[in-house]
This record gives C-alpha cells, structure tokens and sequence, in this order.
C-alpha cells in the first residue's frame, strides 16, 4: 500500500473506495485525467497511484474512471464511464456515471446527488435489457434446434 503525506487525501480515498466496495465495484478501472495521465489498476490501489504521483495543486481535480461492469465477449459488454471530481474540502465526488451496452448500442447517463446514492453494480446491469433465449430460438437465431430422431 502506498502513503500518503496528507491524511486528508488518504481519509478521503479510504472513504470513497470504502463506498465503491460497499456499492460492488470490484474490477479494475482506468483511471485518467485531462493533462493524459493514465493508470490501469484496481481502484484503491491506482487512485493511490494516481494521488502519489500527480497530488492535486489545491484546485479542483478532475478525473474519469473507466471500467467494466458485465465483459461477455468482444461484442457484449456493458461498459462505465465515472467522471469524478476531488477537492480537499469534499473529498471525492461522483458527478457524472456513463454505462453503455456496445450489443445494443444504448447508452445511460446518471448524475447522483450524492456519492451514496450512486447505484450498485448489479443494479446498473439490470437497467440494460437481457437477452430473450426463447425468442431467440424461435427466430432461428443462437441455440441450435433440436430435431426429433427420423426428422429432417
């Protein structure tokens, strides 16, 4: 684990990593900011990074993580995009939640009043619909059909 000098900034990193473990955020983001630094790694771990090695000037940082929230195949996933901000008075705070299902090319936009109202990670794959195995069958699509012995 790295440490931080200003236990402001480690106070306000625990508490938000504390709520995205609570909420079922557990994959690796990405975590990047306008001037282009980039970090891979899970959340508490790269925002620690990311506070090591670029710590906020005293004004307002702004960040994006990126993030898979359901990674089915190449062409199924429902992707999340958080935009973030970081100040030391407030701390982290959630602004904007982007998900977007590539399969159907939907996208949703949630903009939480408060970081605690930020939805769980099951709940934000429920928004999108599932794939409807019957249907899919009876159009001829996906399973394959099962024939009775004799029948062609």
């Amino acid at each position: 684990m790295f440490v931080i000098m200003d236990t402001t900034i480690d106070t306000h990193l625990k508490d938000f990593c504390r709520l995205m473990q609570h909420k079922g955020y557990h994959n690796r983001f990405v975590i990047s900011d306008a001037s282009g630094h980039v970090i891979d790694d899970f959340l508490r771990l790269g925002l620690y990074k990311y506070f090591r090695l670029y710590p906020p000037g005293g004004a307002k940082t702004k960040l994006q993580l990126n993030s898979y929230l359901q990674h089915k195949s190449q062409s199924n996933y429902i992707m999340m995009r958080m935009e973030i901000s970081y100040d030391a008075d407030n701390g982290i705070k959630i602004n904007k939640v982007t998900l977007h299902q590539k399969n159907l090319a939907v996208a949703r936009t949630y903009r939480p009043e408060i970081n605690s109202r930020l939805l769980g990670a099951q709940m934000m794959i429920s928004q999108f619909p599932k794939p409807n195995i019957i249907k899919d069958w009876l159009k001829g699509n996906g399973v394959s059909q099962v024939r009775s012995p004799g029948s062609r």
